[in-house]
């Protein structure tokens, strides 16, 4: 983080502070608690595209039916609101190989995006794997 960045945050947050007011809004914030009971788990396939760059994504979502099992294509969402944690797996595997922890995630009450990259090493050094990430 740059010097001058540093500065305006640190001078940001004093002013604010000064005057009474939270740069994270008014009130108290509350965390929901996580749910008592898992959830199914939904599985969506959308095939995205960032200029030419594919990026087929796979978003798992809280369901209704019966959790457990493996996720539903197209299965109903559950009602609610849901945080989103975008899930992007390591060079050479596939969100499929990650269905332990995404799966756990979406029964947890996560809506989870799970871009499935087919890019090389140098998509991920020059910075094209984060801007699409950032696109979906």
């Amino acid at each position: 983080m740059s010097m001058q960045r540093r500065t305006l945050l640190k001078l940001s947050a004093a002013a604010a502070a000064g005057a009474g007011v939270s740069l994270l809004g008014s009130g108290q914030a509350y965390a929901d608690p996580a749910p008592a009971n898992p959830f199914a788990v939904g599985v969506r396939r959308y095939d995205w595209y960032r200029g030419s760059r594919p990026c087929t994504t796979y978003v798992y979502y809280p369901a209704t039916g019966t959790p457990g099992g493996n996720p539903v294509t197209n299965a109903p969402a559950a009602n609610g609101v849901f945080p989103v944690y975008n899930f992007t797996h390591g060079l050479g595997s596939s969100p499929q190989n990650s269905l332990f922890i995404i799966r756990a995630l979406a029964a947890a009450g996560f809506i989870v995006p799970a871009p499935h990259f087919q890019h090389s090493f140098e998509s991920v050094n020059n910075g094209n794997t984060s801007r699409d990430v950032s696109e979906i």
